[in-house]
């Protein structure tokens, strides 16, 4: 996820994103990203409660509201509030008329204040009562998701700022970048705040490099160039009906025990996880990518839920 949020900064910025071009995107957020969200949502929601006889409409959809993960549906509905976050700095940089270096260093900045909120909103909400107001209210934004994740976000606007320099940077370094970043993310210490932060930023390293390193196999003349394309273009359909069919595999019996891996070679059950893990992420795309074709056959439902404006 750290790295659709940082491609997603990356494209937000623009040096010509003025006023009127910002709040269209504010709208396009709201009508194209966080309405389907919601639609699809309270229809996974029935889904669910289809397949599970264990429980009460009205307390899985309680249940899912005031969760952080809302189902894990969170990110659209997180990355919605982020926005927010960077038009009002970027409105106040435009006002200012501060230059590229003084961006870079305000929104530098406030990745660490949001890395700090994320750690210490974790210790106040953990003490306060479940029930109480703060906690509650905090669930129900996905706060625990939002400050950490809005420091991938205003990373990829600060690479968007630099572009340039940082390409050429990358580019020089990229084979010692990509080695640096992989075995971090295989070895790398045990910490929670290292895992969290230092771990996940070396695996945004390890994707920038290898994606210099084989930008020739990533170009749409290649098999799989055109298939990431064909993904990119259907990014949100993806990710909003992918989870019809992992919760529907949860429930096949047997299924979770065909899947063991052995703790004695942990590099070799990282390595067959990832490409199991690989295989079934392509099967998934795949099939909902076909089921946002049928959808777009009817005008009246594609527009309902994904075009409301």
């Amino acid at each position: 996820m750290p790295m659709f949020f940082f491609i997603s900064g990356f494209l937000a910025y623009s040096p010509k994103l003025d006023n009127q071009l910002l709040g269209k995107r504010l709208k396009s957020r709201f009508s194209r990203q966080l309405w389907p969200t919601l639609v699809v949502l309270a229809i996974f929601i029935l889904f669910k409660y289809a397949l599970d006889s264990n429980v009460t409409l009205a307390g899985l959809w309680h249940k899912t509201l005031y969760s952080d993960s809302k189902a894990g549906y969170w990110f659209t509905y997180a990355l919605v509030q982020i926005f927010l976050i960077f038009a009002a700095v970027h409105y106040l940089c435009r006002k200012y008329r501060l230059s590229d270096t003084k961006m870079t260093a305000i929104y530098a900045a406030l990745i660490v204040v949001f890395a700090a909120i994320s750690v210490l909103r974790a210790a106040l909400v953990d003490r306060m009562d479940p029930e109480g107001i703060v906690p509650k209210l905090s669930a129900l934004l996905s706060h625990i998701y939002v400050f950490h994740n809005t420091t991938f976000f205003l990373f990829g606007v600060i690479v968007k700022i630099n572009k340039d320099r940082i390409l050429t940077w990358l580019d020089s370094y990229k084979h010692f970048l990509l080695l640096l970043a992989i075995t971090t993310a295989l070895f790398g210490a045990e910490s929670a705040y290292f895992k969290v932060f230092v771990t996940r930023y070396f695996m945004l390293a390890t994707i920038l490099s290898g994606a210099v390193v084989m930008k020739g196999a990533l170009s749409s003349a290649t098999l799989v160039g055109a298939h990431l394309i064909k993904i990119g273009q259907n990014t949100l359909p993806v990710y909003l009906f992918h989870y019809f069919f992992i919760h529907a595999l949860t429930k096949v019996p047997g299924l979770s025990e065909l899947i063991v891996f052995s703790d004695e070679n942990p590099l070799l059950s990282k390595t067959v996880g990832f490409a199991a893990a690989l295989f079934g992420s392509w099967l998934i795309m795949v099939l909902t990518v076909k089921i946002y074709d049928w959808i777009k056959k009817s005008d009246r439902v594609h527009r309902l839920i994904f075009q409301p404006i």
